[in-house]
């Protein structure tokens, strides 16, 4: 037992210098063995004796092994340890990066070891090149330091260039497990051993790299979810809008490999059942219903936003005038925002080509009274010499019919301002005994229902795009949600709206009228798709909370027997007709089997049973 020298800790000590001395003698501790010089002398590809030989005669002491002596063959990932541990002797005669990296100082890159910096000619030379100038037999230790440095600075570049590759292929958050199996992939196990990149910590399991002594193929890296992603904000969500495509920023499918294989990964945790596993039967069903090869590393390459028409300078006076100064958006971002709707919108900022014009302000309004006075200020201004502009609301741009879209400057040459309503998302008062609640129309379906809730009571609109969609939206276009069998349609909800006009309020009572062109007797056909008015808040119908919400699903033998099904639910009385009831073909079902994958939701029984079916 090899014990370091007794030290005492008092006020005058210089706790820095303690420290670090404590830490060499340590180091100076390590205990190796002839089995380590092997294990370098194999990983530099450098003869095991002169190796040897060239560390007793600089003085190293390293005792006997066993191991050694029985011929043990190491695995690389055996071989690769034990010769770093060698290394530490060497890291006088490293490179001050290696050395450093090898033994971290205490306290920063300050107590550097001393070491002979190589020379430029020194450095560019292999191990076995060296010994070549020498007596064969006489390998000295400088020579087996400037093998190691070559060996660990072409580790480095094959590490930077692996995580090149993969940032362009669309891995935006490099991690240890993802350059490891991209090394072992591109056979470049070496350079699983230090690559220079600072990666998250690593709490994946990684194999060892290259082939093993017995020639046999290395185990892949185990997959990088769930564990990898505890401790580095994976809970944490973004919840700002997507630009180039429908959802939230955080929240896309990325296309990564795992474990060898090409893989769905979603990059959130934003919905219970996605994002914990990678999902390889997504990636086979795009590949199947595309008919498209597809290939992790061919993504659209991020490009700069399309430009947008600076702003007329009158129109700035104009808004700024009506409104405080901070409720008006200019910025590119906002106005292409504000501007897209469509599939073909999102395809068009994808790929910057967005030609379609785009509104030329947008104003964030946080009143009623706000709203009015731009409305106000956009028929004021149609007199003026300098002309009037017009003023689109747009809620959650979840519309899909291009009713919001600005039209052509050939069409209507005046500037268009974007009226974002979501300010106004307030619930006004819920009164649960007559079921009724006064609300904003800027409030979007997700947050309107949880509000609701915490007064007991819901209105049972929810449609597809209820995270976005907001109440002014569904009462503007007629919107429908999942559960109209129990709860009926958006104009079946409401008993009064609240619309903003240039010439002022209305408030005017719904008439029970069912159908959007019924325009005379309803403040519904009044503001259809916004065009006569504003949405500013309605009072809307609303019910208890259900005592009790299940969820159910049915695998039918064919199309014809499913529809047949559904004809008899449709024929229960209300009371006890299914709130939603959906009939999804096998390439529906099979979609969601595949993004469910590794959920748990089913069991493999269940799983098997359907998978029998969707053939």
């Amino acid at each position: 037992v090899r014990l370091g020298a007794t030290r005492v800790l008092d006020a005058s000590s210089d706790l820095r210098a303690l420290l670090s001395q404590v830490q060499a003698e340590l180091v100076g501790l390590t205990a190796l063995s002839t089995l380590h010089a092997r294990a370098l002398a194999e990983v530099l590809e450098l003869p095991a004796g002169d190796v040897l030989q060239a560390t007793r005669s600089a003085g190293l002491r390293l005792r006997p092994s066993r191991l050694d002596g029985w011929g043990v063959k190491l695995s690389e990932a055996q071989r690769w340890a034990l010769a770093l541990q060698m290394a530490i002797l060497l890291r006088d005669q490293l490179p001050q990066q290696w050395a450093l990296w090898l033994v971290e100082p205490v306290f920063g890159r300050t107590s550097a070891p001393s070491q002979r910096p190589l020379s430029d000619d020194e450095s560019q030379k292999s191990g076995p090149e060296v010994a070549a100038e020498k007596d064969p037999g006489a390998l000295d230790i400088a020579a087996v330091a400037r093998a190691l440095a070559a060996m660990l600075e072409a580790a480095e570049e094959a590490g930077h260039n692996a995580a090149k590759q993969m940032r362009e292929g669309g891995i935006t958050a490099v991690s240890e497990e993802h350059l490891a199996q991209q090394l072992l992939d591109t056979q470049d196990a070496a350079a699983a051993s230090h690559t220079g990149y600072d990666a998250p910590p690593s709490s994946g399991a990684a194999g060892g790299g290259g082939a093993t002594a017995d020639g046999a193929k290395p185990r892949t890296v185990e997959p990088i979810w769930p564990a990898a992603a505890q401790g580095r904000g994976a809970e944490r969500r973004v919840d700002t809008e997507a630009l180039d495509r429908w959802g939230f920023s955080d929240t896309r499918f990325a296309a990564q490999w795992v474990d060898g294989k090409p893989a769905v990964q979603v990059t959130s945790k934003r919905y219970s059942a996605l994002g914990g596993q990678p999902l390889y039967q997504l990636w086979a069903f795009f590949q199947r219903e595309l008919a498209v090869s597809m290939n992790v590393r061919d993504t659209l390459p991020e490009q700069p936003l399309p430009e947008v028409p600076q702003e007329p300078e009158d129109l700035r006076k104009q808004l700024e005038a009506a409104v405080p100064a901070e409720r008006v958006v200019w910025d590119a971002e906002a106005r292409l925002r504000a501007g897209t709707h469509g599939l073909a919108d999102i395809w068009r900022l994808r790929t910057r080509e967005a030609d379609r014009r785009m509104p030329d302000a947008v104003v964030q309004p946080s009143s009623e009274g706000e709203v009015l006075a731009v409305l106000q200020a956009a028929a004021a201004a149609a007199g003026e010499e300098a002309g009037g502009f017009a003023v689109i609301p747009v809620g959650g741009r979840t519309n899909v019919t291009s009713a919001t879209q600005c039209p052509g400057r050939a069409e209507d040459p005046r500037p268009f301002v974007a009226l974002d309503m979501r300010g106004l998302s307030k619930v006004l008062w819920v009164n649960a005994e007559d079921g009724v609640a006064h609300i904003e129309a800027g409030i979007t379906g997700v947050a309107l229902k949880k509000a609701l809730a915490k007064h007991g009571v819901t209105m049972g609109m929810e449609p597809d795009s209820m995270e976005f969609s907001t109440l002014g939206g569904w009462i503007a276009t007629r919107a429908s949600g999942m559960k109209r069998a129990r709860y009926g349609n958006i104009e079946e909800m409401i008993v009064e709206t609240r619309v903003a006009t240039p010439t002022g309020l209305l408030w005017q009572r719904n008439g029970g009228a069912t159908s959007s062109s019924s325009c005379p007797g309803t403040a519904f056909g009044r503001v259809s798709a916004g065009c006569l008015g504003v949405v500013t808040s309605a009072v809307v119908r609303v019910k208890p909370l259900p005592e009790v919400v299940e969820y159910q699903s049915v695998v039918f033998q064919d199309w014809a027997a499913g529809a047949a099904w559904m004809r008899e639910v449709a024929r229960l009385p209300a009371a006890v007709r299914p709130a939603s009831c959906r009939l999804m073909d096998s390439k529906q079902l099979g979609l969601s089997r595949a993004i469910r994958e590794g959920s748990g939701g089913h069991g493999p029984v269940r799983a098997a049973l359907q998978g029998i079916a969707l053939r």
